[in-house]
């Protein structure tokens, strides 16, 4: 029961927020789904003390291990003590101006940003959603229970989908479908 009312506050807070802004990308926050009871985090202080900021523009896949009972932020400092992992993948999203097989490399006046799109994203046994920015860019920042380097993160867009590593997850280019 405890774990219904914390999704439903979860979910109501995150229905309210505003749309991102062109220079700050998207911050999507999912605590781990198989504890009983999951404390408020503030992932921005934790980010921080954990060394995890970097730019937008800064691509790829991290991870940190934490141990709970010394994290504050949220935790507690003495009960159900753990190590959890704080998991930031930042990535940007183009399609290319082409279709099927191509002769010649792609250069960037070939590629155009995903901008202002409805992006949906699995990894593991979380889900979540965000609009890219006005460049393509965007960022999941996420807690589990163990690292996600090797796990498919699953991207899509509209009816369009694209499978990748985490760990590998840095500049996507897509087909021309997914444009539109």
């Amino acid at each position: 029961m405890n774990r219904l009312i914390y999704l439903i506050l979860t979910m109501s807070l995150f229905g309210c927020a505003s749309l991102p802004t062109i220079d700050s990308p998207p911050t999507i926050v999912i605590l781990p789904t198989d504890s009983v009871s999951s404390p408020v985090v503030d992932m921005i202080g934790l980010r921080r003390s954990l060394h995890l900021e970097r730019t937008k523009q800064e691509l790829g896949y991290l991870d940190r291990s934490f141990a709970t009972c010394s994290a504050g932020y949220g935790y507690s400092a003495s009960r159900d003590c753990e190590s959890l992992f704080f998991v930031s993948i930042h990535f940007q999203i183009l399609c290319r101006d082409s279709e099927g097989t191509i002769s010649t490399a792609l250069g960037s006046a070939d590629l155009k940003p995903l901008s202002g799109r409805l992006l949906y994203w699995t990894l593991g046994d979380s889900k979540g959603s965000m609009v890219l920015d006005g460049e393509g860019y965007g960022q999941i920042q996420i807690i589990f229970r163990k690292t996600q380097h090797h796990q498919r993160l699953k991207l899509s867009v509209d009816n369009d989908f694209v499978y990748i590593r985490a760990g590998e997850v840095k500049r996507i280019v897509t087909p021309r479908n997914w444009c539109n």
